[in-house]
Formats: structure tokens, C-alpha cells, sequence
């Protein structure tokens, strides 16, 4: 998270709150950890851009349209989870739906409810925990298929064989 921080400084981000934990009294101690911190200026160019930092640490950037928006989100190879905040319900949901992330939440962040199955998308949250899909890698599918004409036998991919025969 350090070098993230490091980095991000190095590409021109600007601290808004928090700390860059680059001075003598920020430096990490055993047991210690990084305050949260918000930084500004953090864009595509940025490496903290497309990292997952896993910490206390937020960035923000503008847009000028819906899809610019959309495009900044996905602008990263993972998609565990997205917030969206506003006062246009139609216009949230068009973002919400756009984002390409396991969970987006609209006007809230963090709620999982356990009924729900939690994981993402791209490299970020493979797989899904929680919910009814969370059962699926104990399981053992089984598959049942039954012919609709009990006289006609079905053979293995009876379209593919010459004139569709079995």
C-alpha cells in the first residue's frame, strides 16, 4: 500500500486528507497502519489508477457525461464492487447497470446482505460466496434428459449424423 501511495504521489496525485505515510513520524511501526486517505488528481495516467490497494485509501476524479463515467470504472482489469452516488434514480441505475463489477450499490456502499451471492468480475472476486450460488462448488449436478418421442431413439448429436439418422 506504500508503494501505491509512493507512486501515486510520484505521478502528481494531490492529498486531500490523510497522509502520504512518506515522512519520519508516518513511517509504519509493527503493528501500526496507514490513516485513511483521499487523494486528488489520480486519473487513467496514475498508477494507483488501476491498482487494488486494499486499505483506508480513496481517489477521486471527474467526468463530464454518464458515459464518460461508466468508461473511468471499467477502466480496470478487476471489478470486485462500484458505488454510485446521486439524486436521479434513472440516471444512477444507467451508470449502476454499466459498471462492470460483481456488486454496485446505489446511494450506499458496503451493505451484504448474506442472502446475495458476493464475488466480482474480471480478475478481482472470482467465484461466488454467499447466497444460493455459494452452495454450487459442494454440489454434484446431475443432469436428466428425456425424449419428448419414446419410439425415436436419441444417439449421440443425432442433427449431426448424415440425413439426421441414429
Amino acid at each position: 500500500m506504500l508503494a501505491g501511495l509512493a507512486a501515486a504521489k510520484a505521478a502528481g496525485a494531490e492529498l486531500l486528507a490523510g497522509s502520504f505515510a512518506d515522512t519520519a513520524v508516518d513511517q509504519p511501526q509493527p503493528g501500526c497502519f496507514v490513516v485513511p486517505t483521499l487523494l486528488d488528481g489520480v486519473g487513467p495516467g496514475n498508477p494507483l489508477w488501476s491498482t487494488e490497494i486494499f486499505g483506508p485509501v480513496g481517489h477521486l476524479t471527474t467526468y463530464r457525461t454518464e458515459e464518460e463515467a461508466v468508461h473511468l470504472a471499467n477502466d480496470t482489469e478487476f471489478g470486485l464492487a462500484a458505488a454510485v452516488f446521486g439524486g436521479d434514480d434513472d440516471a444512477m441505475r444507467r451508470v449502476a447497470r454499466g459498471i462492470r463489477a460483481g456488486t454496485v450499490w446505489e446511494n450506499c456502499a458496503q451493505p451484504v446482505p448474506p442472502q446475495l451471492p458476493w464475488g466480482g468480475m474480471g480478475t478481482s472476486g472470482i467465484g461466488r460466496e454467499m447466497g444460493p450460488n455459494a452452495l454450487s462448488p459442494f454440489l454434484e449436478a446431475k443432469t436428466l434428459c428425456k425424449s419428448n418421442h419414446p419410439k425415436q431413439r436419441l444417439g449421440w448429436y443425432p442433427a449431426m449424423q448424415p440425413g439426421g439418422r441414429q
